[in-house]
């Protein structure tokens, strides 16, 4: 098979759903663990896909786009946590007017 693009070849889901998958992009092939992305449950670190199935064969998917997730969101600055305790409180009162 020649691939055209980044594909992924899937095997049978386990009891937990998770499939093994190679994945190929011209000459190299990856091995990864693929399971879907569930509502209410958090995202973890590592590659998300977009993944559309061929209708000449199921078990193989072009990837059509790929999001990276490493560590969680920054949510404030480093000077807002830094001052936190002195804004609303908590610890010593050593900044009371």
């Amino acid at each position: 098979m020649k691939a055209k693009g980044k594909v992924v070849m899937l095997t049978s889901p386990d009891e937990k759903g998770e499939a093994k998958a190679a994945i190929v992009q011209e000459d190299k092939i990856a091995v990864a663990k693929l399971r879907l992305v569930e509502e209410g449950k958090p995202l973890v670190d590592g590659d998300y896909l977009c993944l559309r199935r061929r209708k000449d064969d199921p078990r193989v998917l072009d990837i059509r786009d790929t999001v990276t997730i490493g560590g969680p969101a920054m949510v404030n600055s480093s000077k807002y946590r830094d001052n936190f305790d002195r804004i609303f409180g908590g610890g010593e009162d050593e900044y009371v007017n």
